[in-house]
């Protein structure tokens, strides 16, 4: 029989909670304001105006901040993760940091992930509190006419 030796799992938990400490503190802290520097028509723009693919043409400097940006969003990304678990603001977490990056198929899953009204209400709020404008949502696009209109 299998004795659970709660010496030998001490550095893990101390470990792991202390993961849990910084996701908590930079969810309350750091995402609210990264949030609040997305532009308001921000999960509407590649509806109205395709991005141009970087390429190594375009610098070094281009590339780096590439690279800069896919790994902040990577980070970002599975700390989001690990606050599905932990305490934090899992699912927005993980929203800022695929906007951060850039891969194909970025934009359909956002799009995907941010149809949900509850993930929405969540950005909206925080970005209202930070003093700024809500969110345009696709549904909500000024040149499409409402459900509503004839």
């Amino acid at each position: 029989m299998w004795i659970l030796n709660w010496k030998a799992l001490e550095p893990f938990l101390y470990w792991l909670g202390l993961l849990s400490l910084c996701t908590f503190v930079i969810s309350l802290a750091g995402i609210p304001w990264l949030i609040s520097k997305l532009p308001q028509d921000y999960f509407i723009r590649h509806l109205t105006s395709p991005q141009k693919p970087l390429s190594w043409k375009s610098g070094p400097c281009a590339l780096f901040w590439l690279v800069l940006r896919n790994f902040a969003g990577g980070i970002l990304f599975l700390a989001g993760l690990a606050m599905l678990f932990l305490p934090g603001q899992g699912i927005l977490t993980i929203v800022l940091g695929i906007s951060l990056m850039a891969f194909p198929g970025k934009h359909r899953l956002l799009s995907y992930l941010t149809t949900h009204p509850p993930v929405q209400r969540g950005l909206d709020w925080i970005k209202t509190k930070t003093g700024h404008q809500a969110f345009i949502w696709p549904a909500q696009r000024p040149d499409r006419p409402s459900s509503t209109d004839h």
